[in-house]
């Protein structure tokens, strides 16, 4: 079973890298034009002063925004509060569960202790 994740994880990879792989002049090309004349033709276009075009973006840029007014508001004090409850929450069920844990190994420590101690008994 262990053969078959890992040869399916290889076959994906591999055709991931295909998939994405660009020859080098592929992308500079454009119907049949030379490297040269497309590149040339990039630099006369760029000449002129235009601001470079941004990238539309899910995520807001640094600074961009608003401060928030409300409690309600993104970045709001209740935001923060919702995120330190979670953080709090996972802790205190990793610290229940680490200490159940290192309970249970040591009850069972006992136990295989106290039947390694005891004389085999005879019928």
């Amino acid at each position: 079973m262990l053969r078959f994740w890992l040869r399916l994880t290889i076959a994906a990879i591999l055709m991931t890298l295909w998939l994405g792989a660009t020859p080098m002049g592929a992308a500079a090309q454009v119907s049949g034009q030379s490297t040269d004349q497309t590149t040339s033709t990039i630099a006369a276009t760029t000449e002129v002063e235009r601001p470079p075009p941004t990238p539309p973006t899910m995520l807001t840029l640094p600074n961009s925004g608003v401060a928030p007014k409300s409690s309600t508001d993104r970045g709001g004090w209740a935001q923060y509060a919702v995120l330190g409850g979670i953080v709090l929450a996972l802790g205190t069920i990793t610290f229940f569960i680490s200490r159940e844990s290192r309970a249970a190994k040591r009850r069972h420590a006992q136990v295989a202790d106290g039947a390694a101690a005891q004389p085999p008994v005879d019928p």
